[in-house]
């Protein structure tokens, strides 16, 4: 009623009546790309993933990097 408008920036609404626009990340993507500068710095590396189950965006991250990650040299730790 006031004009303010409601913008959600990589969230989920339960109630999306009053958003106005909803804007979401590639987070694939996003772990493609932190894969490929990890390999463009560092030759070799022992890796640990820090990881949120419930998160589906943290979820899509960690994919992109782990399927990015198809070198030897390169060894997820846990």
């Amino acid at each position: 009623k006031k004009g303010i408008k409601i913008v959600v920036v990589d969230s989920q609404m339960a109630d999306k009546a009053h958003v106005d626009v909803t804007l979401l990340s590639d987070n694939y993507q996003a772990g493609v790309l932190c894969a490929k500068a990890l390999m463009k710095k560092k030759k070799r590396a022992n890796i640990l993933l820090l990881e949120h189950y419930s998160a589906m965006s943290a979820n899509d991250r960690i994919r992109g990097f782990t399927d990015t990650l198809f070198n030897k040299n390169y060894h997820v730790v846990g």
